[in-house]
Protein backbone atom coordinates (compact mmCIF):
# COMPACT_ATOMS: atom_id res chain seq x y z
CA UNK A 1 0.00 0.00 0.00
CA UNK A 2 0.86 3.68 -0.65
CA UNK A 3 2.56 5.40 1.98
CA UNK A 4 0.52 8.48 3.01
CA UNK A 5 2.13 10.64 5.10
CA UNK A 6 1.26 14.37 4.43
CA UNK A 7 -2.14 15.19 4.52
CA UNK A 8 -3.31 18.66 4.49
CA UNK A 9 -7.37 18.86 5.82
CA UNK A 10 -9.02 21.99 5.65
CA UNK A 11 -12.55 21.82 6.16
CA UNK A 12 -15.07 25.09 4.92
CA UNK A 13 -19.10 25.34 5.38
CA UNK A 14 -20.35 25.85 1.78
CA UNK A 15 -23.89 27.39 1.61
CA UNK A 16 -25.34 28.07 -1.22
CA UNK A 17 -28.79 31.01 -1.45
CA UNK A 18 -31.85 29.96 -3.47
CA UNK A 19 -33.51 31.74 -6.20
CA UNK A 20 -36.66 33.28 -6.37
CA UNK A 21 -38.52 33.64 -8.68
CA UNK A 22 -40.69 36.91 -10.43
CA UNK A 23 -44.16 36.48 -10.27
CA UNK A 24 -46.58 37.70 -13.40
CA UNK A 25 -49.08 40.55 -12.90
CA UNK A 26 -52.78 38.69 -12.42
CA UNK A 27 -55.08 39.50 -15.57
CA UNK A 28 -57.30 42.98 -15.90
CA UNK A 29 -61.34 42.31 -16.15
CA UNK A 30 -62.59 42.31 -19.73
CA UNK A 31 -63.66 45.91 -20.72
CA UNK A 32 -67.41 46.76 -21.62
CA UNK A 33 -65.67 48.97 -24.23
CA UNK A 34 -63.58 49.10 -26.76
CA UNK A 35 -59.96 48.47 -25.56
CA UNK A 36 -57.90 51.89 -25.41
CA UNK A 37 -55.35 52.48 -28.25
CA UNK A 38 -52.87 52.10 -25.90
CA UNK A 39 -52.03 48.99 -25.70
CA UNK A 40 -51.57 47.01 -21.57
CA UNK A 41 -47.84 46.51 -20.73
CA UNK A 42 -47.06 42.74 -21.19
CA UNK A 43 -45.96 40.57 -18.53
CA UNK A 44 -42.33 40.22 -17.25
CA UNK A 45 -40.84 37.09 -18.73
CA UNK A 46 -39.72 34.67 -16.72
CA UNK A 47 -36.32 34.86 -15.57
CA UNK A 48 -34.01 31.74 -16.96
CA UNK A 49 -33.17 29.54 -14.28
CA UNK A 50 -29.12 29.85 -12.80
CA UNK A 51 -26.37 27.52 -13.81
CA UNK A 52 -25.91 25.34 -11.29
CA UNK A 53 -22.70 26.48 -9.30
CA UNK A 54 -19.74 24.02 -9.28
CA UNK A 55 -19.46 22.02 -6.19
CA UNK A 56 -15.88 21.16 -4.91
CA UNK A 57 -15.90 17.38 -4.44
CA UNK A 58 -15.08 16.21 -0.73
CA UNK A 59 -11.48 15.32 -1.15
CA UNK A 60 -8.97 14.91 -4.02
CA UNK A 61 -6.02 12.68 -3.71
CA UNK A 62 -2.27 14.24 -5.25
CA UNK A 63 0.19 11.54 -5.23
CA UNK A 64 3.79 13.00 -5.14
CA UNK A 65 7.63 12.51 -4.48
CA UNK A 66 8.87 12.63 -0.56
CA UNK A 67 10.88 16.24 -1.49
CA UNK A 68 9.84 19.01 -3.63
CA UNK A 69 7.35 17.80 -4.89
CA UNK A 70 5.38 17.16 -1.92
CA UNK A 71 6.17 20.64 -0.40
CA UNK A 72 4.78 22.48 -3.59
CA UNK A 73 1.31 20.40 -3.20
CA UNK A 74 1.19 21.64 0.02
CA UNK A 75 1.77 25.06 -0.73
CA UNK A 76 -1.01 25.59 -3.43
CA UNK A 77 -3.69 22.92 -1.80
CA UNK A 78 -3.50 24.93 1.47
CA UNK A 79 -5.27 27.94 0.25
CA UNK A 80 -7.50 26.03 -1.82
CA UNK A 81 -8.73 23.71 0.72
CA UNK A 82 -9.31 26.99 2.65
CA UNK A 83 -11.60 28.55 0.32
CA UNK A 84 -13.16 25.51 -0.85
CA UNK A 85 -13.55 23.29 1.85
CA UNK A 86 -12.17 20.51 0.03
CA UNK A 87 -10.08 17.95 1.54
CA UNK A 88 -6.51 17.35 -0.44
CA UNK A 89 -4.94 14.12 0.69
CA UNK A 90 -1.09 14.27 -0.38
CA UNK A 91 0.40 11.04 -0.79
CA UNK A 92 3.88 10.09 -1.15
CA UNK A 93 5.22 7.70 -3.08
CA UNK A 94 9.31 7.83 -4.39
CA UNK A 95 8.89 4.98 -7.18
CA UNK A 96 8.21 7.26 -10.20
CA UNK A 97 5.96 4.13 -11.62
CA UNK A 98 3.85 3.48 -8.77
CA UNK A 99 3.04 7.08 -8.86
CA UNK A 100 2.00 7.02 -12.55
CA UNK A 101 0.44 3.73 -12.05
CA UNK A 102 -1.97 5.34 -9.09
CA UNK A 103 -3.02 7.66 -11.33
CA UNK A 104 -3.61 5.12 -13.99
CA UNK A 105 -5.66 2.90 -11.76
CA UNK A 106 -7.62 5.54 -10.10
CA UNK A 107 -5.85 5.30 -6.84
CA UNK A 108 -5.04 9.41 -7.33
CA UNK A 109 -6.33 12.20 -8.89
CA UNK A 110 -2.83 13.36 -9.92
CA UNK A 111 0.83 13.58 -9.62
CA UNK A 112 3.17 16.15 -10.63
CA UNK A 113 5.90 15.29 -13.00
CA UNK A 114 6.97 14.34 -16.87
CA UNK A 115 5.06 11.29 -18.05
CA UNK A 116 7.67 8.89 -18.24
CA UNK A 117 8.18 7.78 -22.08
CA UNK A 118 9.58 4.71 -20.84
CA UNK A 119 5.83 4.16 -19.45
CA UNK A 120 4.33 4.96 -22.62
CA UNK A 121 6.71 2.64 -24.63
CA UNK A 122 6.62 0.01 -22.56
CA UNK A 123 10.08 -0.22 -22.11
CA UNK A 124 11.64 -2.55 -20.03
CA UNK A 125 10.00 -2.61 -16.32
CA UNK A 126 6.85 -1.37 -17.62
CA UNK A 127 6.22 -3.81 -20.04
CA UNK A 128 3.99 -5.82 -17.39
CA UNK A 129 0.09 -6.32 -17.45
CA UNK A 130 -0.46 -2.92 -15.19
CA UNK A 131 1.96 -0.75 -16.78
CA UNK A 132 2.47 0.43 -20.73
CA UNK A 133 0.91 3.47 -22.30
CA UNK A 134 -2.40 5.10 -20.38
CA UNK A 135 -4.65 7.83 -22.11
CA UNK A 136 -2.20 10.32 -19.96
CA UNK A 137 -3.30 14.06 -20.24
CA UNK A 138 -1.58 17.41 -19.09
CA UNK A 139 -3.50 19.36 -16.66
CA UNK A 140 -1.09 22.29 -15.40
CA UNK A 141 2.04 22.96 -15.01
CA UNK A 142 4.48 22.25 -11.70
CA UNK A 143 7.49 23.32 -12.19
CA UNK A 144 10.46 23.94 -14.55
CA UNK A 145 13.12 21.60 -14.31
CA UNK A 146 16.89 21.92 -15.28
CA UNK A 147 18.75 18.69 -15.89
CA UNK A 148 22.43 17.73 -17.18
CA UNK A 149 25.71 15.81 -17.23
CA UNK A 150 27.74 16.07 -13.90
CA UNK A 151 31.62 15.50 -13.71
CA UNK A 152 34.39 16.73 -11.45
CA UNK A 153 36.25 19.95 -11.58
CA UNK A 154 39.69 18.23 -12.27
CA UNK A 155 37.86 15.80 -14.67
CA UNK A 156 39.43 18.15 -17.79
CA UNK A 157 35.62 17.09 -19.02
CA UNK A 158 33.45 20.48 -20.43
CA UNK A 159 31.83 19.93 -23.83
CA UNK A 160 30.65 16.42 -25.13
CA UNK A 161 33.69 16.33 -27.50
CA UNK A 162 35.96 15.89 -24.41
CA UNK A 163 34.77 12.40 -23.76
CA UNK A 164 37.19 9.98 -24.79
CA UNK A 165 37.17 6.24 -25.08
CA UNK A 166 37.58 4.45 -21.25
CA UNK A 167 35.58 7.12 -19.85
CA UNK A 168 33.51 5.81 -16.80
CA UNK A 169 30.02 6.47 -17.41
CA UNK A 170 27.48 6.55 -14.33
CA UNK A 171 23.99 5.07 -15.28
CA UNK A 172 20.91 4.97 -13.36
CA UNK A 173 20.04 1.23 -13.41
CA UNK A 174 16.78 2.30 -11.30
CA UNK A 175 15.77 3.88 -14.62
CA UNK A 176 14.48 1.99 -17.37
CA UNK A 177 15.92 4.94 -19.38
CA UNK A 178 19.34 5.71 -17.64
CA UNK A 179 21.20 4.23 -19.47
CA UNK A 180 19.62 5.01 -23.42
CA UNK A 181 20.18 8.90 -21.24
CA UNK A 182 23.89 8.18 -21.10
CA UNK A 183 24.47 6.45 -24.63
CA UNK A 184 22.64 9.74 -25.82
CA UNK A 185 25.40 11.75 -24.61
CA UNK A 186 28.30 9.35 -26.34
CA UNK A 187 26.29 9.59 -29.02
CA UNK A 188 27.37 13.58 -29.12
CA UNK A 189 30.70 12.94 -28.03
CA UNK A 190 30.43 10.01 -30.76
CA UNK A 191 31.91 7.83 -29.26
CA UNK A 192 31.83 4.13 -29.00
CA UNK A 193 29.48 3.28 -26.13
CA UNK A 194 31.32 -0.01 -26.23
CA UNK A 195 34.26 1.70 -25.75
CA UNK A 196 33.57 3.53 -22.39
CA UNK A 197 33.54 1.42 -18.99
CA UNK A 198 29.92 1.68 -17.20
CA UNK A 199 29.39 1.91 -14.03
CA UNK A 200 25.93 0.98 -12.49
CA UNK A 201 24.13 2.85 -10.04
CA UNK A 202 21.14 1.55 -8.04
CA UNK A 203 19.88 5.08 -6.58
CA UNK A 204 19.85 8.08 -7.01
CA UNK A 205 22.19 8.77 -3.60
CA UNK A 206 24.53 6.09 -5.14
CA UNK A 207 24.49 8.43 -8.52
CA UNK A 208 26.22 10.94 -7.26
CA UNK A 209 28.32 8.98 -4.16
CA UNK A 210 30.07 7.16 -6.88
CA UNK A 211 30.76 10.73 -9.14
CA UNK A 212 31.76 12.52 -5.51
CA UNK A 213 34.31 9.66 -4.29
CA UNK A 214 35.90 9.41 -8.01
CA UNK A 215 34.66 6.34 -8.70
CA UNK A 216 33.13 7.62 -11.89
CA UNK A 217 33.54 10.38 -14.57
CA UNK A 218 29.97 11.17 -15.52
CA UNK A 219 26.76 11.05 -14.06
CA UNK A 220 23.37 12.62 -15.06
CA UNK A 221 20.88 14.37 -12.31
CA UNK A 222 18.67 17.06 -11.59
CA UNK A 223 21.02 19.90 -9.57
CA UNK A 224 18.29 20.53 -7.16
CA UNK A 225 18.22 17.27 -5.59
CA UNK A 226 20.44 17.71 -2.49
CA UNK A 227 22.96 15.12 -3.09
CA UNK A 228 24.81 17.26 -6.17
CA UNK A 229 25.18 20.36 -3.53
CA UNK A 230 26.87 17.49 -1.13
CA UNK A 231 28.61 16.76 -3.91
CA UNK A 232 30.01 20.23 -4.69
CA UNK A 233 31.01 20.78 -0.98
CA UNK A 234 33.27 17.61 -1.71
CA UNK A 235 37.02 18.09 -2.23
CA UNK A 236 36.94 17.18 -6.03
CA UNK A 237 33.49 19.51 -6.48
CA UNK A 238 31.63 19.91 -9.10
CA UNK A 239 31.38 20.67 -12.81
CA UNK A 240 28.47 20.18 -15.79
CA UNK A 241 28.88 19.34 -19.18
CA UNK A 242 27.88 22.40 -21.69
CA UNK A 243 25.55 21.29 -23.91
CA UNK A 244 25.58 24.25 -26.43
CA UNK A 245 23.82 22.98 -29.67
CA UNK A 246 24.96 25.99 -31.82
CA UNK A 247 28.45 24.98 -30.62
CA UNK A 248 28.04 21.28 -31.98
CA UNK A 249 24.67 21.09 -34.29
CA UNK A 250 25.22 17.56 -35.54
CA UNK A 251 26.12 16.42 -31.83
CA UNK A 252 23.13 17.75 -30.41
CA UNK A 253 20.99 16.39 -33.35
CA UNK A 254 22.27 12.72 -32.70
CA UNK A 255 21.66 13.27 -28.95
CA UNK A 256 18.06 14.36 -29.43
CA UNK A 257 17.03 11.25 -31.93
CA UNK A 258 18.27 9.13 -29.09
CA UNK A 259 16.64 10.89 -26.19
CA UNK A 260 14.16 13.09 -27.41
CA UNK A 261 12.07 14.03 -24.20
CA UNK A 262 13.30 17.26 -22.62
CA UNK A 263 11.96 20.46 -24.10
CA UNK A 264 15.22 22.11 -25.14
CA UNK A 265 18.62 23.38 -24.26
CA UNK A 266 19.04 26.36 -21.80
CA UNK A 267 21.15 27.17 -19.19
CA UNK A 268 20.64 26.19 -16.33
CA UNK A 269 19.58 28.83 -13.25
CA UNK A 270 18.62 25.72 -10.46
CA UNK A 271 20.92 24.20 -7.97
CA UNK A 272 24.66 24.69 -6.90
CA UNK A 273 26.23 27.61 -8.03
CA UNK A 274 28.39 25.31 -10.50
CA UNK A 275 25.69 25.00 -12.61
CA UNK A 276 25.41 28.59 -13.20
CA UNK A 277 25.66 29.73 -17.02
CA UNK A 278 26.07 25.91 -18.27
CA UNK A 279 23.88 25.07 -20.90
CA UNK A 280 21.99 21.93 -20.28
CA UNK A 281 18.46 20.24 -20.59
CA UNK A 282 15.10 21.77 -19.58
CA UNK A 283 11.80 20.16 -19.11
CA UNK A 284 8.37 21.77 -17.60
CA UNK A 285 6.88 19.44 -15.86
CA UNK A 286 3.44 19.01 -15.52
CA UNK A 287 0.21 17.46 -13.05
CA UNK A 288 -0.75 14.93 -15.26
CA UNK A 289 -4.43 13.25 -15.10
CA UNK A 290 -6.44 10.83 -16.76
CA UNK A 291 -8.31 11.64 -19.83
CA UNK A 292 -11.61 11.07 -18.69
CA UNK A 293 -10.57 12.82 -15.41
CA UNK A 294 -13.72 14.79 -14.12
CA UNK A 295 -14.05 17.35 -16.71
CA UNK A 296 -15.71 20.20 -14.62
CA UNK A 297 -13.04 19.44 -11.56
CA UNK A 298 -10.11 20.17 -13.94
CA UNK A 299 -11.28 23.44 -15.54
CA UNK A 300 -11.96 24.54 -12.46
CA UNK A 301 -8.42 23.18 -10.45
CA UNK A 302 -6.53 25.43 -13.55
CA UNK A 303 -9.05 28.58 -13.02
CA UNK A 304 -8.08 28.22 -9.66
CA UNK A 305 -4.74 27.48 -9.77
CA UNK A 306 -4.24 30.59 -12.27
CA UNK A 307 -6.45 33.23 -11.09
CA UNK A 308 -5.35 32.81 -7.23
CA UNK A 309 -1.71 32.16 -8.52
CA UNK A 310 -0.62 35.47 -5.97
CA UNK A 311 -2.25 33.36 -2.83
CA UNK A 312 0.56 30.23 -3.09
CA UNK A 313 3.48 31.16 -5.41
CA UNK A 314 5.77 32.35 -2.54
CA UNK A 315 5.07 28.91 -1.18
CA UNK A 316 8.12 26.91 -2.47
CA UNK A 317 10.11 27.91 -5.19
CA UNK A 318 8.65 25.73 -7.90
CA UNK A 319 5.42 27.38 -7.27
CA UNK A 320 6.61 30.35 -9.04
CA UNK A 321 6.67 28.05 -12.61
CA UNK A 322 3.07 27.24 -12.15
CA UNK A 323 2.05 29.85 -14.61
CA UNK A 324 -0.60 29.99 -17.51
CA UNK A 325 2.34 31.18 -19.68
CA UNK A 326 4.32 27.58 -18.76
CA UNK A 327 0.95 25.62 -19.44
CA UNK A 328 1.40 27.14 -23.06
CA UNK A 329 4.85 25.71 -23.01
CA UNK A 330 3.86 22.59 -22.02
CA UNK A 331 1.27 22.67 -24.98
CA UNK A 332 4.25 23.38 -27.31
CA UNK A 333 6.68 20.98 -26.63
CA UNK A 334 5.26 17.99 -24.09
CA UNK A 335 4.48 14.62 -26.17
CA UNK A 336 1.18 14.11 -23.74
CA UNK A 337 -1.91 16.31 -24.87
CA UNK A 338 -3.42 18.60 -22.85
CA UNK A 339 -6.94 18.09 -21.19
CA UNK A 340 -10.12 19.00 -22.66
CA UNK A 341 -10.97 20.66 -20.20
CA UNK A 342 -7.55 22.46 -19.74
CA UNK A 343 -7.80 23.52 -23.40
CA UNK A 344 -11.65 25.13 -22.34
CA UNK A 345 -10.31 27.43 -20.04
CA UNK A 346 -7.34 29.04 -22.25
CA UNK A 347 -9.72 29.56 -25.27
CA UNK A 348 -11.64 31.27 -22.95
CA UNK A 349 -8.15 33.35 -21.92
CA UNK A 350 -7.53 33.68 -25.60
CA UNK A 351 -4.49 31.71 -25.71
CA UNK A 352 -5.32 28.68 -27.57
CA UNK A 353 -4.85 28.60 -31.43
CA UNK A 354 -5.93 26.04 -34.31
CA UNK A 355 -2.16 24.82 -34.56
CA UNK A 356 -2.25 24.46 -30.93
CA UNK A 357 -5.29 22.20 -31.40
CA UNK A 358 -3.89 20.29 -34.27
CA UNK A 359 -0.58 19.82 -32.55
CA UNK A 360 -2.81 18.37 -29.21
CA UNK A 361 -4.68 16.00 -31.23
CA UNK A 362 -1.74 14.74 -33.65
CA UNK A 363 -0.35 13.64 -29.78
CA UNK A 364 -3.66 12.22 -28.92
CA UNK A 365 -3.66 9.74 -31.84
CA UNK A 366 0.03 9.05 -30.95
CA UNK A 367 -0.75 8.09 -27.77
CA UNK A 368 -3.75 6.15 -29.01
CA UNK A 369 -2.19 4.33 -31.05
CA UNK A 370 0.51 3.16 -28.30
CA UNK A 371 -2.55 2.50 -25.74
CA UNK A 372 -4.11 0.12 -28.59
CA UNK A 373 -1.29 -1.28 -30.12
CA UNK A 374 -0.24 -2.18 -26.47
CA UNK A 375 -3.38 -3.85 -25.94
CA UNK A 376 -3.37 -5.73 -29.37
CA UNK A 377 0.47 -7.28 -28.80
CA UNK A 378 -0.47 -8.46 -25.45
CA UNK A 379 -3.82 -10.22 -26.56
CA UNK A 380 -2.01 -11.54 -29.60
CA UNK A 381 1.05 -12.62 -26.69
CA UNK A 382 -1.35 -14.67 -24.29
CA UNK A 383 -3.17 -16.39 -27.35
CA UNK A 384 -0.06 -17.70 -28.07
CA UNK A 385 1.39 -18.22 -24.43
CA UNK A 386 3.64 -15.93 -23.78
CA UNK A 387 3.42 -14.27 -20.10
CA UNK A 388 2.64 -10.64 -19.98
CA UNK A 389 5.97 -10.08 -18.07
CA UNK A 390 8.92 -7.68 -18.35
CA UNK A 391 11.42 -10.26 -17.00
CA UNK A 392 10.36 -12.74 -19.94
CA UNK A 393 12.71 -12.10 -22.65
CA UNK A 394 9.97 -13.78 -25.13
CA UNK A 395 7.53 -11.45 -24.04
CA UNK A 396 10.05 -8.42 -24.37
CA UNK A 397 11.12 -9.40 -28.33
CA UNK A 398 7.28 -10.02 -29.11
CA UNK A 399 6.71 -6.83 -27.82
CA UNK A 400 9.66 -4.75 -29.87
CA UNK A 401 8.91 -6.96 -32.88
CA UNK A 402 5.56 -5.59 -32.68
CA UNK A 403 6.36 -1.99 -32.19
CA UNK A 404 7.84 -2.45 -35.59
CA UNK A 405 5.63 -4.62 -37.31
CA UNK A 406 2.71 -1.88 -36.31
CA UNK A 407 4.61 1.19 -37.24
CA UNK A 408 3.95 2.79 -33.90
CA UNK A 409 4.45 6.48 -34.02
CA UNK A 410 7.73 7.96 -32.42
CA UNK A 411 6.77 10.18 -29.36
CA UNK A 412 8.87 13.13 -28.88
CA UNK A 413 8.88 16.76 -27.18
CA UNK A 414 9.30 19.41 -29.88
CA UNK A 415 12.98 20.99 -28.60
CA UNK A 416 14.27 24.10 -29.33
CA UNK A 417 17.56 25.42 -29.11
CA UNK A 418 19.60 27.10 -26.83
CA UNK A 419 17.93 30.48 -24.94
Amino acid sequence: MLRRVSITIITVAIILSGLMGCQAPSATPAPTKPPATTAAPAPAPAPSPSPAAFKWPDSLTIISTSGAGNAVAIAWSTPLSRETGMRVRITTEDSQMLRHLAVKNGEAFTTGEMVPPDMMQAVKGYASKEGGPWQARIMYPIAKADSGFATTRDSGIKTPKDIKPGTRIIYMTFAPMGKTLMEALLAWANVDPKSVEWVPAASIEANTTLLRDGRGDIAFGYPTTPYWTQAEAAPRGLAWINLDPKADPAGADRFAKLFPFFDGFAAMTQGPPSTRGVAGMINWSPYVVRADANADLVYNLVKWLDVNWDKYKDGHPWAMEMTIDNLMKLAEHNFVPLHDATVKYLKEKGKWTDAHEKRRQDNIANITAWVDGYKTAMDQASQRGIPIDPNNEAWIKFWEDYKVQAKLPVLANFQKGLG
